[in-house]
């Protein structure tokens, strides 16, 4: 059974992901997507730790939540493509991304979804 606190990053993880959804849209910049998605692949990872019985560091590096999990033994390879949004939750904020490849927006809500769902799976 999953805690009040590992129910609470999944609820706002779904939240971040429908914002990114809306904002699948040709006059919103990538970047504004990109943050949204990346901030619900972090809350999503966090409530992955919590469910490990580790607490989650106050960082927005995915790559840092990878390996916390997989040095706790879980299975993340299928994930780690999600790594990309780590610059999506500062860098592409506060920095112009000039000339930033676009992505293929629904295959990563896709992505971000199944990571999602892996999580509340074993939650319970």
């Amino acid at each position: 059974m999953a805690s009040p606190e590992v129910d609470n990053y999944l609820r706002i993880a779904t939240r971040d992901w429908i914002a990114a959804e809306v904002l699948i849209h040709p006059k919103v910049a990538q970047e504004n997507w990109g943050f949204q998605l990346q901030q619900a692949i972090e809350k999503t990872l966090k409530a992955w730790l919590l469910l490990k019985n580790e607490q989650p560091p106050l960082t927005h590096n995915l790559t840092v939540l990878f390996q916390l999990l997989a040095d706790l033994g879980e299975n993340v390879d299928r994930y780690l493509p999600l790594e990309i949004f780590s610059a999506y939750a500062v860098q592409f904020r506060y920095d112009d991304a000039g000339d930033l490849p676009p992505l293929d927006q629904s295959h990563w809500q896709k992505e971000v979804h199944q990571l999602m769902a892996h999580v509340k799976y074993q939650g319970g």
